[in-house]
């Protein structure tokens, strides 16, 4: 809901942290403003991104917070208030069940960028579509990620 999404960001910038919002695909029937505002990153996939851009986020020229699109199997893309875009295209592995895959791959992401001050965008394009392909070879929204599992689909040490 928009308004517990408000609570939760407003504490999570009280205490000084990094926040996130993935508003998900009722982005363009509720009112996520207020979250959206409060984030540092957001996530969406493309439909989301369509409908968000306009009506929360502005264009790709006046970003004021970093806003990554997921594509699923094709992928993802970063685009930065300092007009970085960084993007890559995903791992072909034989999917079995996508639940939880774009939070795995938000998890990914945000581990190699939390606390950076200039955060590797590809490093954490290719973690996040890592996490999110070992989400998706397996049934069920949870699946134990690490950073071997990460490292292999990567094909490089990414920590």
């Amino acid at each position: 809901r928009p308004a517990t999404a408000v609570r939760l960001a407003d504490r999570a910038v009280d205490a000084g942290v990094t926040v996130s919002v993935d508003p998900g695909r009722r982005i363009g029937d509720r009112d996520f403003g207020g979250a959206v505002d409060r984030a540092d990153v957001v996530f969406l996939n493309e439909r989301e991104a369509s409908t968000a851009m306009d009506r929360h986020l502005g264009d790709d020229d006046d970003l004021d917070r970093v806003v990554v699109v997921k594509r699923g199997a094709g992928g993802a893309e970063v685009l930065t208030p300092t007009g970085e875009r960084a993007g890559h295209d995903g791992f072909d592995v034989e999917a079995v069940d996508t639940t939880g895959a774009g939070d795995a791959f938000a998890a990914g992401f945000l581990a190699v960028v939390a606390g950076e001050d200039r955060p590797a965008y590809d490093r954490a394009l290719a973690v996040g579509n890592a996490c999110g392909a070992l989400a998706a070879r397996e049934r069920g929204a949870r699946v134990r990620l690490d950073w071997d599992a990460v490292e292999s689909l990567v094909g490089e040490p990414v920590r």
